[in-house]
């Protein structure tokens, strides 16, 4: 009685298996996918800014005074806004 009992329940226990083994590889593979655009998006806006900023070192002083208050700004929100 207890052999039969131990093998109806392999394949149930394996069955769950898989399938809870394929959703948290899903789930982190999305994560992934998430992070990785996150990190490219940040590595461009930086590219962005640096050009802006190479742009405007001979800018009047007022547009200067400007473009840093945006750019420190846009450095805090995506401070605040970055993933933990």
């Amino acid at each position: 009685m207890m052999l039969a009992w131990a093998s109806t329940e392999v394949p149930a226990l394996t069955r769950i298996w898989f399938r809870v083994n394929a959703i948290v590889s899903l789930a982190m593979s999305a994560s992934r996918m998430a992070l990785s655009e996150a990190e490219e998006f940040s590595s461009w806006m930086a590219r962005v800014l640096m050009v802006n900023s190479s742009r405007f070192c001979d800018a009047p002083n007022r547009a200067r005074r400007l473009f840093t208050l945006l750019r420190a700004l846009s450095i805090v929100l995506m401070a605040e806004t970055a993933p933990r």
